[in-house]
Formats: C-alpha cells, structure tokens, sequence
C-alpha cells in the first residue's frame, strides 16, 4: 500500500471541494492510501495537469476521467 504523490496538494484529500461525500473518508482510504493510480483526480493531474481538474472531480469518477481524457485527445 502506496500513498499518492499528490496528497499534500490534492482538494479532495484536504477537505477542500464543496459537497464532500458522506463517504469521503473511504474513498480517502481506497484512492488516496493504496489505490492512487486508479483516482480520477490523480488519472486527469498526471495525463493534463493539475489546472486541468475539474475542482467537482471525485476519486471514484472513472467515466467522467475517462471522458476528459478522451475529449483531450480529439
């Protein structure tokens, strides 16, 4: 179990978007504290860069990573 490279920066991670989950903490656990490479946030930051996050972005948000991602290569 690896922590992300991007906790000291990450919004998610410190409390800092609006409308946090309920669940902000598990998904703190399962994205932030092992599964880092799967995070939306962390997929988007290291593809596009940080300034391309959208600051609603959450961990679990696959399909929406996966759309920007796609929309930035067309």
């Amino acid at each position: 179990m690896a922590d992300c490279t991007m906790l000291g920066s990450c919004p998610f991670y410190n409390d800092n978007l609006v409308n946090m989950p309920a669940i902000a903490g598990s998904l703190k656990n399962r994205f932030c504290r092992d599964e880092f490479e799967s995070c939306a946030r962390y997929r988007v930051s290291t593809a596009l860069g940080k300034e391309m996050v959208p600051g609603n972005l959450f961990p679990h948000e696959k399909s929406t990573a996966d759309m920007l991602l796609q929309n930035h290569k067309q």
